[in-house]
């Protein structure tokens, strides 16, 4: 799956991408649907349940996700 750059091309017909990077306990990035996201919470480690039921636990914080979730919707949804 390719995943462009916020306000990047894309070919005609094809589905707009909405990721943000998130990192997990491991270190290792990964890239999550923030449409999908239901919920977040600390227990202490930050818990991201998606709308599948999945569970992601993330060394991202509970605030800066929020921040990443604001930042990525006003790039694609606010002002030209």
């Amino acid at each position: 799956m390719e995943v462009r750059a916020p306000g990047a091309p894309q070919p005609p017909g094809a589905k707009s991408i909405l990721m943000i990077a998130l990192i997990r306990l491991n270190g290792q990035p990964l890239m999550v649907n923030c449409d999908l996201i239901e919920s977040i919470e600390a227990t202490p480690d930050t818990v991201v349940t998606l709308t599948s039921g999945n569970k992601l636990i993330v060394r991202d914080t509970m605030e800066q996700l929020q921040a990443k979730i604001v930042e990525f919707k006003r790039k694609i949804y606010g002002p030209a």
